[in-house]
C-alpha cells in the first residue's frame, strides 16, 4: 500500500512525499493527483475531522487536549506544555481550511463531498484502498525529541531545522530542504508506521471525546 505525506499550503505550493521523492503542487494539481490515487494512505497535515454535535465551532476537543495552558499529564503520558514552534491551532483559525475543503472535501460540515474515506479509528484502515488520515508532524517531532533538544523553532530557524533532521536520523538520500519538506516526510513516516508498526504511533480519535483523527 502506498503512502503519501502531504503538507498542504494555502498560499504557496503544497509538498508531497511518496517515500522516495518530494514534489510540489498547486491546489488544482494536488486535487487532480489525489483523484487518481489508488491503494494509498493519504496523510494530511491539517484538520480534517469535525463533529458539529460538540456545539463548539472554534476548538475541537483534541485541540483543547493539547492547549499549552493545560499542564496535566494525560493518559498518553504527554505533558501538555508545548514549546514555542509547536502550535495547536483551533480548527476555525487554521489557514489550511479552504484548501482542505477544495482538495479532499474535509472538514465535512453539512455533508461529505469527498469520495475518500476518512480514518477516525484504527479499525477503519483498509489495505488496498485509498483513504485519508489527519496527522500533525510538528507535534510528532516534539513527542519524539522533547528530551533530546531544547528548541523547536524549525519553521523559522534553520539551525533548529538542521538539529531536528540530525536527531531524527533521516536517511541521507532524502534531502530535506525546508520545514515544509520535513513536515511532508514526517507525515509519510507516520502513515508508514501506522500500516506496518501501529504500536509505534498514537491514533488519537479512538475515544469519542476527541472526535478527531490524528496520528501523533
Amino acid at each position: 500500500m502506498k503512502v503519501l505525506g502531504i503538507d498542504p499550503a494555502p498560499s504557496k505550493k503544497s509538498v508531497v512525499f511518496d517515500g522516495e521523492k518530494f514534489k510540489e503542487y498547486n491546489a488544482f494539481e494536488l486535487k487532480e493527483l489525489l483523484a487518481k490515487t489508488e491503494n494509498t494512505l493519504i496523510c494530511w497535515d491539517a484538520p480534517l475531522a469535525f463533529d458539529a454535535n460538540t456545539n463548539d465551532f472554534y476548538y475541537r476537543p483534541i485541540e483543547l487536549f493539547f492547549k499549552a495552558n493545560n499542564k496535566k499529564v494525560n493518559e498518553y503520558q504527554i505533558v501538555n506544555q508545548l514549546p514555542k514552534g509547536i502550535s495547536i491551532l483551533p480548527i476555525a483559525g487554521c489557514p489550511h481550511w479552504l484548501i482542505s475543503q477544495y482538495v479532499v472535501g474535509y472538514p465535512a460540515i453539512n455533508s461529505n463531498n469527498s469520495k475518500i474515506p476518512l480514518i477516525i479509528k484504527k479499525e477503519d484502515l483498509t489495505l488496498n484502498k485509498t483513504q485519508i488520515v489527519e496527522v500533525h508532524p510538528a507535534l510528532a517531532i516534539w513527542i519524539k525529541l522533547k528530551n533530546k533538544i531544547n528548541s523547536f523553532l524549525y519553521k523559522k530557524n534553520k539551525t533548529d531545522l538542521h538539529n531536528i533532521i540530525n536527531q531524527l536520523n533521516i536517511p541521507k538520500h532524502i534531502k530535506i530542504k525546508n520545514d515544509d519538506y520535513l513536515d511532508a516526510y514526517i507525515a509519510w513516516e507516520l502513515g508508514t508506521l501506522f500500516i506496518n508498526s501501529p504500536h509505534e504511533v498514537m491514533l488519537l480519535g479512538e475515544k469519542k471525546r476527541f472526535n478527531l483523527t490524528s496520528i501523533r
